[in-house]
């Protein structure tokens, strides 16, 4: 059982726990209507957004042991905030146009930029998920997590290539 906030487009959240693998999670939430209710018994149809994962599912030591895979070990510090910065600073058409799996056809000095500016947001992360050893992360764990979340976003959208 996975503990989840799942966030929705009218800007609430919703803590609950669910069954399933990161990627069946989020294909079961992401894009979708859900009747959140308006407090009184009357409907309030929002649409979820992004999906947090607030159990660590591994630890760096699982990553390298290769007990995860890549895309595994980083996703579980792909936030609300992540996704955000990726979408502001580079779009998703840019994502879905992509013809690299690795998104290396956007340039790297674009990646290391957006990658300090969520440095801190995954060195809280990794407190939160006790993944490391030590609440430290390095540009190329944020440029992983960044384009993990990417990987994700371009996954979802509907926007044809």
């Amino acid at each position: 059982m996975r503990s989840i906030r799942v966030h929705y487009n009218d800007g609430s959240t919703v803590e609950t726990n669910i069954n399933g693998t990161d990627d069946e999670i989020r294909r079961y939430y992401i894009g979708r209507e859900f009747n959140l209710g308006d407090g009184s018994g009357g409907d309030r149809i929002a649409i979820a957004t992004a999906v947090d994962f607030l159990d660590a599912t591994y630890t760096r030591e699982d990553y390298l042991n290769r007990k995860c895979t890549h895309d595994e070990f980083y996703a579980q510090y792909v936030t609300k905030y992540v996704r955000s910065v990726v979408l502001n600073h580079i779009g998703r058409d840019v994502l879905v146009k992509s013809t690299d799996p690795h998104f290396n056809d956007i340039p790297l000095a674009t990646w290391d930029w957006l990658a300090n500016q969520i440095r801190n947001h995954v060195a809280k992360e990794n407190v939160r998920l006790q993944a490391y050893k030590m609440p430290a992360s390095t540009l190329s764990d944020c440029v992983c997590v960044l384009k993990c979340a990417a990987r994700q976003i371009a996954a979802e959208s509907p926007v044809s290539k």
